[in-house]
């Protein structure tokens, strides 16, 4: 790009990680009241396979027909959605610079299916989330599936469907990894290899994504950052 080099830093923008969903949609038999926690009512971490060491799939309950990160786009009429995440993910994307104006935007490559693992953990959890859409107490709200519907059964038409709907839970993490090893971009008191005065205190610098929502440990970060700049460690 033309730019200077501060620090030579392979690792900045490697590393990307973020937790991948797709959606189980249903039409509802009866209106759906309105959720009061920002439409995600219930969810729960599960293993995808029952020899795991922990979970890889969470399922969150939505009071809306339609795509978690598109609410306002929802599909029309009385339904719900459970959505399905894949929590240990394998893929690894990129975020690269796009050009030397400090407005541009970055080349950003999620890279969500780049290992075949995550394509079948996925796979996985929409079967368990339509053996929890089925479940007996949910007779009285169900309608129908509408998404992907109980013709794509089959693992290549659920392969298909998750290629075309699958989208970003936007938990981003990993791009400025802590550590000490030549990709890792911060040290473990979060200031950046090889150029001082800077630190990072963001989810960028989670070596590895948590199985869990991202948010608890983004503030725990930001709360050591700031301990750290208070001047009660390094």
């Amino acid at each position: 790009m033309g730019i200077a080099v501060a620090a030579d830093l392979p690792g900045v923008g490697a590393n990307l990680q973020d937790h991948p969903i797709c959606n189980v949609v249903y039409s509802a038999a009866r209106p759906v009241p309105a959720g009061s926690d920002n439409h995600g009512e219930a969810a729960g971490l599960v293993r995808s396979q029952p020899g795991l060491d922990g979970p890889d799939l969470q399922m969150v309950f939505v009071d809306s027909r339609g795509h978690i990160p598109g609410i306002a786009a929802s599909e029309p009429g009385e339904g719900y959605t459970i959505g399905v995440a894949v929590m240990r993910p394998y893929s690894r994307g990129t975020v690269r610079l796009s050009s030397t104006r400090p407005g541009a935007l970055p080349r950003l490559d999620p890279n969500y299916l780049g290992d075949e693992r995550d394509l079948a953990t996925m796979v996985q959890g929409l079967r368990l989330a339509r053996e929890i859409g089925q479940a007996r107490a949910l007779d009285d709200w169900r309608a129908h599936e509408t998404k992907p519907g109980v013709r794509t059964d089959d693992d290549a038409a659920l392969q298909a469907y998750v290629r075309s709907s699958l989208a970003s839970y936007f938990h981003p993490v990993g791009t400025c990894r802590i550590g000490e090893d030549a990709l890792a971009v911060v040290d473990r008191h979060l200031r950046v290899h090889g150029i001082s005065g800077l630190r990072v205190a963001d989810g960028s610098v989670m070596p590895s994504i948590p199985s869990a929502n991202t948010n608890a440990t983004v503030c725990a970060i930001a709360e050591r950052a700031a301990d750290m700049l208070r001047g009660r460690s390094c």
